[in-house]
């Protein structure tokens, strides 16, 4: 059943509070700033009206926000609800009202708060900055940082004998004589492979493995599968069985955490966990919008989802948008000019895309903003094309222009411009393949070359600082929970405490200059 707490204090607390509290403090601020009224409509609609008392929901939110403010954990929050006068005052608790205990605040997070309602809450701060001007949207910038999944990494091998066990566990609650015989068999086979080869392969486990799972018989694994927990397990062991069998870049690399994953960010800096998505107004820092993802996901996948989530959720379309290098895909320019958006992206260079490439690729060769001609390095200009759009919309697809066969075969470039085969025995004749999209790209190169550009370019420099905030002081370096729903949650208060300590700040630095100006 809900329960508010009470909005007036006995007056012995009152007049307590009055004289500890000052009235610039951090949370008397953040009070006055929140409509947390509002909120309290929001949830209310997510309790009952009979059963027992529950704990006021504001006050719950209260407390999430507190964690990542203060950077507390539950634990820690239990124990500065009772012994610190701002918090309880924060948290409308009298001097002699006991406060939630860890279970509850955990459980609060887990079971009554969505990821829906998160964002709900964030949202309603992204509102406090546009209500008060500060988010212009003239220029946003884009950018994703690393959040580490709260597991360990273990081997390929290790991963595989963890997800076998998980599944033998829940069987010996109820068939251990089975189970002795599946980890007899396990032993087995283990030795066996030893034998053959010390350094046996995580492949040559998982098909082993599979084997013995495979051998329990139907009609026990139709019984176990209707529990979730059981088919969690045997889904995640199969998924591990079919990552050693196929090339799928999608790789589990955590039984605690089966959502996370792994990519390369970098040559030789691997990065295992989610990504924080983030897109900021570059004058006043705000977050404006954020989407949660595992690891793998590019970041290029996620342009247009942000931008788009931004103008739906609070009306926002940025006049400019900054990204890196990363971003600056045939489908986000597109995307961006059709939307009347100026896009600030560089280009990588050939050495960047491909350090062992010796032959010359498309933006060594000069094409027409029309798409009409092209001129290869030697000079030598085609008006010979064929567009390919089979199977696609209209503004995709190639444009394929060959070069005439007499010139290409007697030019001295001809080595470091057409691949050969092995066989070949003469020069061959170069083809290049251009999308439809690419006078998009001419534009953009012809952008990247004023003042504009480059003033714009080197400001994305501060969503780094909005990152650094994010992990220095708000827990956002390591997910405190598990799986991508938990760590959605997570990323979003990071970002929502974030927001609440800069608009504060901007608070401030308006209030100075009132006065000076007076």
């Amino acid at each position: 059943m809900l329960k508010r707490n009470r909005t007036q204090f006995d007056f012995f607390t009152l007049e307590v509070y009055s004289k500890l509290l000052p009235n610039d403090h951090l949370l008397v601020q953040v009070d006055q700033m929140i409509d947390f009224e509002t909120l309290f409509e929001k949830m209310s609609v997510k309790y009952s009206n009979i059963g027992r008392g529950s704990k006021d929901p504001v006050m719950m939110i209260k407390i999430m926000l507190l964690e990542y403010i203060y950077g507390y954990s539950d634990v820690q929050m239990e124990k500065f609800i009772q012994t610190d006068i701002a918090i309880r005052w924060f948290l409308k608790l009298n001097l002699d009202e006991k406060g939630p205990d860890a279970t509850t605040i955990s459980h609060f997070r887990v079971n009554r708060i969505t990821e829906k309602d998160t964002e709900t809450f964030f949202n309603e701060i992204v509102k406090i900055g546009i209500d008060k001007g500060v988010v212009k949207a003239q220029r946003f910038i884009i950018d994703s940082t690393d959040v580490a999944a709260n597991s360990n990494y273990p081997s390929e091998k290790k991963l595989l004998h963890s997800a076998f066990d998980n599944i033998m566990k829940q069987m010996n609650k109820e068939d251990p004589v089975a189970v002795a015989i599946l980890e007899a068999e396990r032993s087995k086979v283990i030795k066996a492979l030893k034998l053959k080869d010390a350094d046996y392969s995580a492949k040559e486990l998982a098909f082993v493995l599979k084997e013995i799972i495979e051998s329990i018989p139907s009609e026990k694994i139709n019984y176990y599968i209707q529990r979730r927990e059981f088919e969690k397990s045997y889904k995640l062991l199969f998924d591990l069985f079919k990552q050693q069998f196929s090339s799928n870049g999608n790789k589990i690399v955590s039984v605690v955490d089966s959502d996370a994953r792994i990519a390369h960010k970098s040559s030789g800096n691997v990065k295992k966990g989610y990504k924080n998505h983030i897109i900021i107004d570059e004058e006043s820092e705000i977050i404006i919008s954020s989407l949660q993802t595992p690891f793998n996901v590019n970041d290029d996948k996620k342009l247009i989802a942000i931008i788009e989530k931004s103008e739906r959720d609070h009306g926002l379309k940025p006049a400019e948008v900054s990204c890196d290098k990363a971003y600056g895909t045939y489908e986000n320019r597109q995307y961006l000019e059709d939307r009347n958006i100026q896009g600030h992206i560089a280009f990588y260079n050939n050495t960047e895309k491909n350090k062992e490439n010796i032959y010359f690729g498309i933006d060594d060769f000069r094409v027409s903003e029309d798409l009409d001609y092209a001129i290869c390095p030697a000079g030598i200009k085609t008006y010979n094309y064929m567009t390919s759009t089979k199977g696609l919309s209209a503004d995709e697809g190639t444009i394929n222009f060959k070069f005439p066969k007499d010139k290409c075969k007697k030019c001295l470039l001809n080595n470091q411009c057409v691949r050969k085969k092995k066989t070949a025995k003469s020069p061959g004749i170069r083809t290049l393949s251009v999308d439809l999209r690419y006078s998009t790209v001419l534009k953009a190169k012809t952008h990247n070359n004023t003042k504009a550009f480059k003033t714009a370019y080197n400001r994305r420099y501060i969503v780094e600082r909005r990152f650094a905030t994010l992990v220095k002081n708000h827990g956002l370096r390591r997910s405190r929970y598990l799986g991508m729903v938990a760590t959605s949650k997570h990323i979003l208060m990071a970002n929502l405490a974030c927001n609440v300590i800069r608009l504060l700040k901007l608070s401030q630095q308006f209030k100075s200059r009132a006065l000076y100006a007076t």
